[in-house]
Order: structure tokens, then C-alpha cells, then sequence
């Protein structure tokens, strides 16, 4: 999905993120998650615990199926709805890479 809005980036470049428009129960847990990251990561540590980490990125994974399969991003009802889908997916992303990387197991950019 980000490969194939990649491609069409550029008819998006005068909209801006809108977060309001994030507004379906997923997208605020997913938001929630996001923000729950840093906190995450320090009781992980604090506790000397990487199945913490293991445990947010299988629920952020869980979540982002369920959202994906039940809403459309690409072809949402309009670009600006497109935008803010898209900048949520790409900061749900970049969220998981880091905590891969923190447990050590390798990110799979495609299957």
C-alpha cells in the first residue's frame, strides 16, 4: 500500500495532514498506540523485558489488520482523508521498525 501511494505521491503534494479526519475507533487506537510507544519502550527496560515490546507489536499488528481490512486508504472519500490515512499508516510503520530493531528481529519490508 505505501509502494502504491508512493507512485501518486506527488497528486497529494498540496494537501495537508488533517488529523481530525482520523476519526473511526481504529484510527484513534492506533493513534493511542503510537503515543503509548515511548512509554512502553521505558517499562520495557525498566523491567528488563523485551516481550513487552513483543506484546505492543503484535496488539499494534492485530489493530492494523483489523483497520485495514475494514477501511479504505487509497481510495478514500476524499484526498484529504487519503492524506491522513496514509501519514497513520506511515507513522504505524516507522513505530513498528523501531520496535523490531529494539527486539532484534529483522523487518520484513515485503512478503
Amino acid at each position: 500500500m505505501m509502494r502504491k501511494f508512493e507512485e501518486v505521491r506527488d497528486n497529494y503534494a498540496s494537501v495537508a495532514f488533517d488529523g481530525s479526519l482520523l476519526s473511526i475507533e481504529d484510527e484513534k487506537t492506533l493513534l493511542k498506540l503510537i503515543a503509548d510507544f515511548p512509554s512502553i519502550v521505558t517499562r520495557a527496560a525498566a523491567e528488563f523485558d523485551p516481550s513487552i515490546i513483543a506484546a505492543f507489536l503484535y496488539d499494534a499488528a492485530k489493530t492494523f489488520s483489523h483497520y485495514y481490512h475494514d477501511n479504505r486508504i487509497l481510495s478514500a472519500e476524499s484526498d484529504a482523508l487519503i492524506v491522513a490515512r496514509v501519514t497513520l499508516c506511515s507513522m504505524l510503520l516507522q513505530t513498528m521498525r523501531n520496535g523490531f530493531a529494539l527486539i532484534g528481529v529483522p523487518f520484513l519490508s515485503a512478503m
